[in-house]
């Protein structure tokens, strides 16, 4: 709370004071209790907005209205905002848990309400943040990031160092093929302006990589391969293909010519590296995992775990989802009271959910869950489990992981490292439907156990897979051999 500003001026009208703050019953100095609105002749000219300790972006959302309507009341002649980064997700002081879009968001509506009262004047300043990560996205020094997208961002983020281009996606194949006709464009008049040192590529899609021009490095990170979701790396033992066998051919033949291209290969896990193995490449490889801003799944204080194990991915067969419905319906049978919430969706949704129907006091299907309502899930349940074939490296596991959950899952390549049996999970052999029961009802059984391996599991997250540990890695790897000698070029992810 801004309490020195607030109390200086707490009887001046010509003052007007609106503030979003962590609760004073929760955090020092213990002031700026809803009922301060000022004394005297200011008496409403003051809104303080004290937040629960958790507060999020969604919290942010609903009492950030308040104070621009607030100040449009008194329409002030010029505005100050002070912009405190402890409300960051992370600190290690206050408790709230908004991202640096919601700042951003403020500075821009501030900045537009300026312009509607004809003034135009904002003077913004910065205040408390006591976490080094939540001050800066991109390590020092890092080139400068142009990021061109598809994907139409209602409130697009503001990052350090990363400039955002949104090119229009049509929905269509031949939609897919114009914007990566557009790209093409883009990336040489962004050459022309200044060099671009590096294109990092993510595949899948395959298309847009085709249509880059052989003129710029390439660095592709390979978060999975057709040979491996093909189920063709394992010799189809747990899934067929779900392409036909000509579309298949034309996948690999695509992906094959974008790795033979590349200058560097990104891939997340020793899996990844024996997936690029059978397009014959071996050299120029990193291993960096996806990673995981730990900051967001921080515990929060007074979550009643009331979800005995958490399934959370796509619902197909490829991810597991016929021994999904049979693990489940075993979990029942031996558990009557297990409360199980099964979170995704999928084009093999309606089998489990059929399977499941006679159930339903004891499963919970969620469907398509945002993001940003991921955190509650893992915060209210107990382990996390999957049943899934393939993935490059879980990014829900990771979540599940860095939020205190010990996770228990098939013993498959992707998983090495991260899932260690007996230290941060359990493994059950793929389709050892009991197997895989048995681990999850031996930490239900022993709350002391799942504690001790979700503190394990958090620690190993935050030590090893946390962005802000990675990002100089992937940053290191965008340092091609082509590298021109302008200091000022810079890296566009496309």
């Amino acid at each position: 709370h801004g309490d020195g500003v607030f109390y200086a001026f707490e009887s001046d009208p010509a003052v007007i004071f609106a503030d979003l703050h962590e609760d004073g019953q929760f955090l020092y100095p213990g002031t700026g209790a809803a009922h301060e609105t000022g004394r005297g002749a200011a008496v409403g000219t003051k809104l303080n907005l004290p937040l629960a300790p958790g507060a999020d972006d969604a919290a942010f959302a609903a009492e950030w209205p308040k104070v621009l309507a607030h100040l449009e009341d008194y329409a002030p002649e010029f505005i100050l905002l002070q912009c405190g980064a402890d409300s960051v997700a992370g600190d290690p002081i206050a408790h709230l848990r908004f991202s640096p879009q919601a700042h951003g968001r403020a500075a821009r509506d501030l900045t537009g309400l300026a312009e509607r009262l004809g003034h135009g004047r904002v003077l913004a300043t910065g205040g408390g943040g006591y976490h080094r990560g939540n001050l800066a996205n991109l390590p020092e020094r890092a080139p400068q990031v142009v990021l061109i997208t598809g994907e139409a961002l209602r409130d697009p983020p503001e990052y350090r160092g990363v400039e955002i281009i949104h090119l229009a996606l049509g929905r269509t194949r031949l939609g897919l093929l114009i914007w990566s006709w557009r790209a093409r464009r883009l990336l040489r008049e962004l050459h022309r302006l200044r060099p671009v040192t590096a294109v990092s590529l993510q595949i899948p899609p395959l298309i847009p990589g085709l249509f880059v021009g052989r003129e710029f490095p390439v660095v592709l990170t390979a978060h999975t391969t057709y040979e491996g979701m093909s189920g063709r790396f394992e010799g189809n033992r747990n899934f067929s293909s779900p392409w036909n066998p000509l579309a298949l051919w034309i996948k690999t033949r695509m992906e094959q010519r974008l790795i033979d291209r590349a200058d560097r290969i990104i891939t997340l896990t020793e899996q990844g590296r024996q997936e690029l193995a059978l397009y014959g490449r071996h050299d120029r490889i990193d291993v960096i995992p996806n990673g995981v801003d730990c900051a967001q799944f921080d515990e929060i204080e007074g979550v009643e775990r009331d979800i005995d194990v958490l399934f959370a991915g796509r619902i197909e067969k490829r991810k597991g989802s016929r021994p999904l419905a049979e693990v489940c319906r075993r979990l029942i049978e031996r558990e009557p009271r297990i409360r199980i919430a099964i979170v995704g969706y999928g084009d093999d949704e309606a089998h489990v959910r059929a399977a499941l129907q006679p159930w339903p006091d004891n499963v919970l299907f969620t469907g398509r869950v945002p993001f940003d309502a991921m955190a509650a899930l893992y915060h209210r349940s107990k382990l996390y489990a999957s049943t899934s074939y393939y993935e490059g490296l879980p990014g829900t596991c990771l979540e599940a992981m860095a939020a205190g959950l010990p996770a228990v899952v098939w013993d498959l390549l992707f998983y090495r490292g991260l899932v260690q049996d007996g230290v941060t999970g359990l493994l059950a052999l793929p389709n050892d439907h009991d197997g895989l029961a048995d681990g999850i009802l031996r930490l239900m059984g022993d709350p002391s156990l799942t504690r001790r391996m979700g503190a394990r599991a958090r620690s190993l997250v935050r030590e090893r897979y946390d962005w802000r540990r990675l990002a100089g890695h992937v940053i290191a790897s965008h340092a091609p051999a082509r590298q021109p000698a302008d200091t000022a070029a810079r890296q566009v992810a496309a």
